[in-house]
């Protein structure tokens, strides 16, 4: 989903605007795109006073969205007052339930319990008589991940059923961030990986089958965690390697990169692949900048986290760095930890610091921090509490307590009797065996290398809203006769091969190459110098030539060759208006020989 409306049509595009800040969870949605996004809203606000009602409406209440997203809430507080006073005047109940829904979350924030349970009610009913299931489905979901840490479970668990019956009831598109989010709540907070694992999975197929790349990468990396928790570390690389290497999450935001690298790093040093943590910490210290600035310390934390956990595992040097690092990471997890990236955190801190204070033989430290690791893990479930009973066991052991450390071990054996009855190995089991289905079914849509049509949408989400879209529909130059003379194999290999060409010349991330099927493909380059298309084009075309594949069946010439059409769009362009401009360039292309390059003016 995005904003792919014509330029002029003002209402169509802020109305995008909505569909996707509300049905794209938080962390797929890039700091780039918010930047443009609240540089084009600001824009229409400076001219407020030329728009009718229902498009001020509409600004207002997107406004409020984006600094929702920004945990802006006062700003977004002050837009909404506005979006609904418009709202109230025009008699839009619909548009007046959903700045309601937002505002309860704001006053549950900041812990008016009266005032919350009053609008969220109010919201409530009012989607209810108009029947928008939707809407409650993403009512019940948003309060949900303010509510998912308090005490009361029972009304956590009542909302989670809410919201998927509506999700059930409604079809929509937005159903996935539902889906995404119950079974993440499943997961962390109730600890119940089997039922979490369910949703998750219904979350990447549904992301999936609607091109939504970013969500469907979301719900993979939330499954791979679970292997994580479980120290199935090598079963969690195997999804972070698929993620990595599938050109399909190439352009996925920078917040979503890094929680991928924070856990790819724990997986290489626990199984003390230490120069490849450290590659992937490198690479995660480089897209921290890119991230979203109101999530931006919390990913510095667990740099910092990962950092100390790297001295300690590969017993670096470095070792008198640790300790500065941890309460670096812990004053800031403490700023953010009411809304932090990755799970259990704490958990994870008083293990860390355990394990520097075993690492320097400071043993009595180590088991005031493990016991405090086996507090939280109580709170957390039985995989939690086995990693904190064979922590405390070893420090025990270390300090020659061992009656004490012999208790622990006794525990512990209970523990591991208790996860394996629960059969949540053999879920995961069978969850990794469906995970290569569905890397197979991924690997039929990219069978040249390359994403295909429905992850071209999911590309120019991230386009931006202003500058050059540059557009080149490619075209093998007579494959059907390719395929007569040399057979279907080589047919594939060949396509092969142009794919591989055509992924050299889009040298940056700011151009993608995909595969239409048969000889067709298209390239995207965003934000491009639109005279620098020709050059580009005219490489493509040079390129494939060069490469001397021989085609004895081509009346163009020996080898095989590729028609280029070329068109810059509006960033603002519909997608099928920027491929006919292409397609036409491409039509010319033909109608002058092949093996050549035309723009369309």
């Amino acid at each position: 989903m995005w904003c792919s409306t014509e330029g002029a049509d003002v209402k169509g595009k802020l109305q995008d605007y909505v569909t996707y800040f509300e049905g794209t969870c938080e962390f797929c949605l890039s700091h780039l795109g918010l930047s443009q996004y609240q540089k084009d809203l600001e824009n229409h606000l400076a001219n407020i006073d030329e728009y009718d009602d229902d498009v001020k409406l509409l600004v207002y209440y997107d406004l409020g969205v984006l600094k929702y997203k920004l945990e802006a809430l006062e700003e977004a507080m002050s837009y909404w007052e506005k979006a609904e006073e418009l709202a109230l005047k025009m008699g839009d109940r619909l548009f007046e339930a959903k700045i309601i829904s937002y505002k309860s979350i704001y006053f549950y924030v900041e812990k008016d319990m009266e005032k919350s349970r009053e609008y969220f009610d109010r919201a409530s009913a009012v989607f209810e008589e108009l029947g928008a299931y939707d809407e409650l489905a993403l009512h019940y979901v948003n309060i949900l991940w303010y509510k998912r840490y308090q005490d009361d479970k029972d009304e956590v668990l009542e909302y989670m059923k809410k919201a998927l019956d509506f999700a059930s009831r409604s079809q929509s598109p937005r159903n996935g961030r539902v889906y995404l989010h119950v079974g993440f709540i499943y997961k962390t907070i109730f600890n119940d990986f089997q039922e979490g694992l369910d949703y998750l999975v219904r979350a990447r197929d549904f992301c999936y089958e609607r091109g939504n790349v970013e969500m469907e990468c979301m719900a993979l990396h939330v499954i791979a965690e679970g292997y994580v928790d479980l120290g199935r570390y090598r079963d969690a690389m195997a999804i972070y390697e698929n993620i990595a290497s599938n050109i399909r999450y190439r352009n996925i935001t920078a917040n979503l990169k890094c929680m991928l690298l924070a856990n790819r790093t724990i997986c290489c040093l626990r199984m003390g692949s230490f120069e490849q943590a450290m590659d992937a910490m490198d690479r995660m210290r480089d897209y921290i900048d890119e991230t979203q600035v109101n999530i931006r310390e919390e990913f510095e934390s667990i740099h910092e986290w990962l950092m100390a956990c790297y001295y300690i595992a590969s017993e670096d040097e470095d070792m008198e760095d640790v300790e500065e690092l941890l309460e670096e990471s812990k004053k800031l997890y403490e700023r953010h930890k009411d809304n932090f990236p990755l799970s259990n955190f704490d958990f994870h801190l008083a293990e860390t610091f355990g394990d520097y204070d075993m690492a320097v033989e400071d043993y009595t430290a180590a088991i005031e921090e493990y016991t405090k690791m086996l507090k939280l893990a109580v709170k957390l479930g039985s995989i939690y509490e086995k990693a904190a009973h064979l922590r405390l066991s070893e420090a025990l052991a270390a300090a020659g307590r061992e009656t004490e450390s012999r208790k622990e071990q006794t525990v512990l054996i209970d523990i591991l009797s208790e996860v394996k009855e629960s059969g949540i190995d053999a879920h995961y089991d069978h969850l990794f065996e469906d995970f290569k289905q569905f890397v197979k079914k991924q690997r039929v849509e990219v069978t040249c290398g390359l994403p295909g049509e429905s992850s071209m949408q999911e590309f120019l989400q991230k386009r931006g809203i202003f500058g050059k879209i540059g557009v080149l529909r490619i075209d093998i130059d007579h494959f059907r006769l390719y395929n007569g003379n040399y057979g279907y194999s080589e047919g594939l290999k060949c396509l092969r091969k142009v794919a591989d060409i055509l992924k050299a010349c889009a040298e940056d991330d700011k151009t993608q190459v995909f595969h239409l099927g048969n000889e067709k493909f298209v390239m995207f380059s965003k934000q491009i110098d639109e005279k620098k298309l020709p050059a580009l084009a005219e490489s493509i075309v040079d390129k494939v030539r060069e490469a001397k594949l021989f085609h004895n069946a081509s009346p163009v010439s020996p080898y095989v060759t590729v028609s280029v059409g070329v068109y810059a769009a509006d960033a603002r362009e519909k997608l099928d208006k920027m491929t006919a401009g292409a397609e036409k360039a491409l039509a010319m292309a033909k109608e002058h020989g092949r093996n050549r390059a035309e723009m369309l003016s």
